[in-house]
């Protein structure tokens, strides 16, 4: 009698990402900087050798970065544990030669985030020539 053989099982759940989708001020930004002419940006930088930290937005040649802070009462940033861990992140980007600009998601709408952006470019690249 021939053997029937089983078929494996498929699951219909998509394995987790580790990529997570850009915030809707990160989309805002992102078409900010695409229509200022500002180039040669990354989204979600590694920065640290051994730690899995990613900035928003970066400029690895002249190291700036832009994280954008989550809103909300009850959001990450705000409770102790993720305060503490975003100092740790900033105060080792820094260690690292980093210059890091947080905004909130209102100075993204504003267009003060990018002005700030465009300011600083200016400046890392000023200082970097001499």
């Amino acid at each position: 009698m021939p053997r029937k053989h089983k078929r494996a099982k498929t699951s219909l759940v998509k394995p987790k990402s580790r990529a997570r989708q850009p915030t809707d001020w990160e989309a805002t930004l992102s078409v900010q900087l695409s229509v200022s002419g500002i180039k040669e940006w990354v989204r979600e930088y590694r920065f640290h050798p051994t730690r899995m930290w990613r900035f928003d937005f970066a400029w690895p040649q002249i190291k700036l970065a832009v994280e954008i802070q989550g809103g909300g009462r009850n959001g990450r940033h705000l409770r102790y544990t993720g305060y503490k861990g975003d100092c740790e992140k900033l105060c080792e980007a820094v260690a690292h030669g980093w210059a890091v600009l947080y905004v909130v998601g209102e100075q993204v709408k504003s267009g003060e985030a990018l002005e700030w952006i465009m300011r600083s470019i200016l400046e890392r690249e000023r200082v970097m020539r001499t």
